[in-house]
């Protein structure tokens, strides 16, 4: 996926739309990471809507979104799966980027996931910041304060025996939760680059025996 613009603020809308045909498989990246600028008016919003066939495959890989100071933004995305479809979700953020010293001081995120299995509702989340992020991310429940997170979602049958490998990757910087089908994990970083270097392996690992799409590379 390419954003030709280099970027959003507020007004811009992207929406992106994807079906897979029965018995395909499919990885989507991004060309670079998404970058929301700070918007004193209205909010970027990016709409996605992803339909995946039976026994079809999709691995959902976009590179990071970095909000900066002041910047406004909101996702959807939207799945509709066949029953025996397999699902990979992953979703990284990046609150300001360290090296430069960048502080998210002010700003508005809302990050929204359904996900649906032949019309049936089988996940459901919102994330949500606003006001100080900076202050909101240095609370223990939140991230204590890592300006780098990544939510990741696998959907399919040989989801419940990649946990313990799962865990051992992740270690202290996040967790993974399993129940019918889906494995659930959270991921916090102190900047991008270390985000990546848990991000990588874990991506290798869930989306079988398709590599790492080569634009991920560290």
């Amino acid at each position: 996926m390419i954003n030709s613009s280099g970027g959003m603020t507020g007004g811009d809308q992207l929406d992106w739309e994807f079906c897979l045909h029965d018995e395909t498989a499919l990885t989507i990246t991004s060309q670079a990471c998404e970058r929301v600028y700070a918007a004193f008016e209205d909010i970027a919003k990016t709409e996605i809507k992803l339909v995946v066939g039976e026994h079809a495959r999709l691995a959902w890989l976009p590179q990071e979104t970095i909000l900066f100071n002041h910047g406004s933004f909101t996702r959807s995305l939207d799945v509709d799966m066949a029953t025996s479809a397999e699902l990979l979700l992953v979703e990284p953020i990046v609150f300001g980027r360290g090296a430069m010293n960048e502080i998210v001081t002010q700003g508005f995120l809302r990050d929204r996931w359904r996900v649906c299995k032949d019309g049936r509702l089988v996940h459901s989340e919102d994330t949500r910041f606003s006001g100080d992020i900076h202050d909101l991310l240095q609370a223990s429940s939140v991230s204590n304060g890592q300006i780098a997170m990544a939510n990741l979602l696998l959907i399919a049958p040989r989801a419940e025996g990649l946990c313990d490998d799962v865990r051992r990757i992740i270690g202290e910087f996040g967790s993974a939760s399993f129940w019918q089908e889906k494995l659930l994990i959270r991921l916090i970083a102190p900047d991008s680059y270390s985000l990546r270097s848990k991000l990588a392996p874990l991506i290798n690992l869930l989306n079988n025996t398709t590599p790492l799409p080569k634009i991920w590379t560290i």
